[in-house]
């Protein structure tokens, strides 16, 4: 065998555990901005050069860039549940290892479990005020299974996975909310979720000996989908388009009507608000019919680009918050929840990396991310340790202070790496639509090909025939996936230290 395969898929071994951790006093403030649907060739730090994002891009320069950083899924939910969880998708009981969908009543149901705990709970419970500013998409059918009820203090935004941006309604379903009150805002969704975020953290204020450390989850809608409610006024495909309500409308008879976002709804959901879509612009854009959205690529990039500069714009009013508020101790991290959307309906960029969204290729997986940590992490560093999404909850109870046995994890403490400079041995796994991969160092495992990506990114060449030793270690990785995790699922053996329970 070339590597040793652990016993447990799940475990955290000792040396993760080892280090000095910081004192109750000196826990920072935690700042998670997760952009919806982003690849590196969306981002100008890395592999974009026809959309520029400079608020970004400052962040990547006063902190560390991730460069080996991955999703816990190809798709939304599934991702959502790992990053919350520090569990494989597939473990989840609730239904959310696949996709919830608000027009399919059988998911009105499904969320969390109540022993299946988020790290929002974990910080709760050790003295964190919490708050979700955004895209939840983990349970929406009532309050069972919202924000509120999986640790989350606060809440404004969507519950469910897409809306358009003005209306806040998924075709004809509104969908925004204050904490569990559904409620009627006028603005951009980009923008509203970001001054949420911003009015939370001003809230909280200068450091003081009786202020709580937070945790913050600025969730973005975008640029997933981007194209709803934009108008395109630019010819230079290099140039940035405006943001207007009514970009996108249903036109019946000439009768303009709420605006449905044409690019997730089903053509019976189109059909149900009635008459044909058409998309107001330049004239490179061509009518858009129930069946098919048909727009030059060119100007679906120009929209992709707004919807980009909205984000670039949110992110900036979130930075501009925390430095207003004299706040110091805080670290903040940027990332997404998957890979691009690069479809027809879409004009997302994976850059440098094979495939998007949808797929086990490092475009659907290995996701634009920073980490800045004033003291810690050197400005304009980068870290190449593999990670993900899924090592976010064993990694926020470490930063949060949490010094006892971890609950088990399939994430990994990523503390020795980001503060330290170690390197962890470990392996991520992922699964999507019957599919499997494996990453592993350099190596990459997929359905029983092999691929080197140091020298192969765009994932060309297999290498399973030349190396089956190391292609059949990996495959018995991906078969140890499988194996059930014992319990506890969550942290009720944490002590609770904000007088918080669930």
């Amino acid at each position: 065998m070339i590597f040793m395969i652990p016993t447990i898929v799940a475990g955290v071994c000792s040396s993760l555990l080892a280090g000095s951790l910081p004192p109750p006093e000196d826990r920072p403030d935690i700042v998670l901005i997760v952009a919806d649907d982003l690849g590196w060739g969306d981002v100008s730090f890395l592999d974009a050069t026809d959309i520029q994002t400079p608020s970004i891009d400052a962040l990547a320069g006063s902190g560390a860039i991730l460069t080996d950083f991955h999703a816990g899924a190809p798709v939304c939910t599934p991702s959502r549940y790992a990053m919350f969880t520090g569990r494989h998708s597939w473990r989840s009981r609730g239904g959310l290892g696949g996709v919830l969908m608000i027009f399919d009543q059988s998911h009105r149901t499904r969320g969390f479990k109540e022993d299946e705990r988020t790290f929002a709970e974990s910080l709760e419970r050790l003295g964190y005020d919490t708050m979700l500013a955004g895209k939840w998409h983990l349970g929406h059918g009532d309050a069972k299974v919202s924000p509120l009820a999986n640790g989350f203090g606060g809440f404004v935004g969507c519950r469910g996975g897409c809306i358009d941006y003005f209306t806040h309604s998924y075709a004809t379903v509104p969908d925004w909310w204050r904490n569990d009150e559904p409620v009627v805002e006028e603005g951009e969704a980009t923008d509203l979720i970001a001054d949420a975020a911003a009015n939370f953290i001003l809230e909280h204020g200068t450091d003081g000996d009786d202020d709580d450390p937070f945790l913050l989850v600025v969730s973005f809608t975008a640029p997933h989908y981007g194209k709803s409610c934009l108008e395109e006024v630019a010819s230079d495909p290099g140039t940035l388009v405006t943001r207007k309500a009514g970009g996108l409308r249903n036109d019946v008879d000439g009768v303009p009507r709420q605006p449905v976002n044409t690019l997730q709804a089903t053509i019976a959901d189109l059909e149900a608000v009635g008459g044909s879509l058409v998309v107001e612009g330049g004239p490179t854009a061509t009518a858009v019919v129930t069946d098919s959205v048909k727009i030059e690529p060119a100007v679906r990039r120009r929209h992709y680009a707004a919807m980009m500069k909205a984000l670039d714009d949110g992110v900036a009013r979130v930075l501009s918050a925390l430095e207003s508020s004299g706040r110091d101790n805080v670290v903040v991290i940027f990332t997404a929840d998957n890979g691009p959307d690069e479809t027809v309906s879409n004009a997302g960029s994976s850059g440098r990396w094979k495939g998007g969204k949808h797929g086990l290729a490092e475009g659907g997986t290995r996701v634009p991310s920073i980490l800045r940590w004033p003291g810690v992490v050197p400005a304009g560093s980068s870290i190449d340790q593999l990670g993900g999404l899924i090592d976010l909850h064993p990694t926020f109870l470490r930063l949060a202070g949490h010094n006892g046995d971890l609950p088990r994890f399939d994430g990994v403490d990523l503390l020795p790496a980001w503060r330290d400079g170690g390197e962890i041995d470990r392996h991520l796994a992922f699964r999507h639509g019957g599919r499997r991969s494996i990453r592993l160092g350099d190596w990459k495992w997929m359905d029983g090909r092999l691929f080197d990506l140091a020298r192969d990114p765009g994932e060309k060449t297999d290498l399973a025939s030349a190396n089956p030793e190391i292609a059949a270690d990996l495959a018995a990785l991906s078969r140890l996936a499988d194996q059930p995790m014992s319990e506890p699922r969550g942290v009720s053996e944490i002590p609770d230290q904000g007088g918080n329970s669930r």
